[in-house]
């Protein structure tokens, strides 16, 4: 879609940063729902949640060329957004499909698979917007969003007896101390809590360009953001189970891991969103490419993931 974005502005007759919105909006979506659906895919089943994401995706994907103004569009494009927490899901699909000692390398071919997509999807973006206009992306997907979910549903097999369950005390009269299971739920106030830190921070950070004309745009969603990541973070120490275990984030692989992948998604996200802008845009400030010039600009990016995640897996 990145390339796109000019498109998607002139037909709706919107700024090319509002028109931005239609990636912004995705990540937003995908950024809250990676949390939620890697948590229901543990309570509930990881092949339920996956058909849940496909066909969201689809649904979203086949209707958004239709949309009849831009507020539908990224209403679509937020619906589309649950496709991004595919990592939680898949990540425990390869583990409870792989033996363990073969988990890094199940992972990092499906990583690969995802870098082949970004840099097939960089070179074909621009191709079909070029000739289809920015509706051609979605009537080039949508049957292969649909073919997919019919292939989900039809070969992907899942134990969904293998659920996560807590265990907060052991019954002291039960024979070997086996623990109780209690019956799983879901932290809604957790849920809410999180979605209103990430999105405002989110918020925050897409207008920390208009400081000097609109401080306000940057200033209330930031407090907002403190105000609930505060918030989150005593729902979760009291409530139990917990949607995020605190004392689990604090753990020194998982830590690591979190550092590394923000700093990997903060480049990721800069190359998807600010590349095809950069060659888009007439000089000085860019390169005035055509679509399919401003998609080349990102091949050598999902190539390098696609030969490097395998290797290094």
């Amino acid at each position: 879609m990145g390339p796109a974005i000019p498109s998607v502005a002139e037909h709706f007759d919107v700024s090319e940063t509002s028109a931005a919105w239609v990636m912004t909006a995705y990540m937003i979506c995908g950024a809250v729902m990676t949390v939620i659906m890697g948590r229901l895919s543990d309570l509930v089943g990881a092949k339920k949640m996956l058909m849940v994401m496909m066909i969201c995706f689809s649904v979203g994907t086949v209707l958004a060329p239709y949309s009849p103004n831009f507020a539908v569009l990224l209403g679509l494009r937020v619906l589309e957004g649950i496709a991004v927490a595919s990592t939680p899901i898949s990540t425990k699909l390869i583990r409870d499909g792989v033996p363990k000692s073969k988990f890094p390398i199940g992972l990092s071919i499906y990583l690969a698979g995802y870098s082949f997509g970004l840099a097939l999807g960089a070179i074909m973006g621009p191709v079909v917007v070029a000739d289809a206009g920015w509706q051609g992306n979605f009537y080039f997907c949508g049957p292969i969003a649909i073919i997919l979910t019919l292939v989900c549903w039809r070969f992907i097999h899942s134990d969904e007896s293998k659920k996560i369950y807590e265990h907060d005390q052991i019954d002291k009269e039960t024979p070997r101390d086996i623990p109780k299971a209690k019956k799983p739920r879901m932290d809604y106030m957790g849920i809410a809590t999180l979605t209103v830190t990430i999105v405002s921070f989110l918020l925050a950070i897409t207008f920390i360009g208009s400081i000097a004309t609109n401080l306000a745009a940057f200033v209330v969603p930031l407090i907002i953001g403190i105000i609930s990541l505060v918030l989150f973070m005593i729902v979760e120490k009291r409530v139990k189970p917990p949607l995020v275990n605190l004392k689990l984030e604090l753990n020194s692989a998982i830590f690591t891991g979190n550092i590394m992948m923000l700093m990997y998604g903060i480049l990721e996200y800069i190359v998807i969103t600010g590349t095809p802008q950069l060659g888009a845009s007439p000089p000085p400030s860019g390169l005035g490419l055509n679509p399919i010039q401003t998609g080349f600009l990102q091949v050598a990016f999902g190539i390098s993931c696609m030969i490097f995640g395998p290797f290094l897996g």
